[in-house]
């Protein structure tokens, strides 16, 4: 199991030089700002991924985060906390919603299936995951 990164996202802004500059300081911010929330949910991804799901820590947009599993057939489950978007801060997660998405969807004409609880904890996902998948749990 990784270790959750200690640091924060960075926040100060520098004043690059150059239209160039500024895009290679944007992509860089954008890469460790992945990079700390991939760290933050390392053991939620590798759970996922233990049961056959292929998971990514990513951004929705106006850096919303998510987890994104990509389905057979192309559709997507998205996974969030129980009423927001998903925490950058582990420490801060609070349930899980979970919420399966049509091949190709931008996530903004909502979901085919949805489901939610309060409980953050990492038993709690797979149960919920499978009823969005309609698949037994028991």
């Amino acid at each position: 199991m990784v270790a959750p990164a200690t640091t924060t996202p960075p926040t100060q802004h520098t004043s690059p030089t150059s239209e160039h500059q500024e895009d290679e300081v944007s992509t860089d911010r954008m890469d460790e700002a992945m990079a700390y929330g991939t760290a933050q949910y390392a053991d939620v991804i590798a759970h996922l991924e233990a049961a056959g799901l292929p998971t990514a820590f990513t951004q929705t947009g106006g850096m919303c985060a998510a987890l994104e599993v990509t389905l057979d057939g192309g559709q997507t489950l998205l996974i969030t906390d129980g009423d927001d978007t998903l925490s950058w801060d582990r420490a801060a997660h609070q349930g899980w919603s979970v919420g399966r998405y049509p091949r190709n969807s931008e996530y903004d004409d909502g979901p085919l299936a949805f489901e939610s609880t309060d409980d953050g904890s990492l038993p709690a996902l797979l149960p919920l995951v499978r009823t969005v998948l309609g698949v037994s749990t028991t």
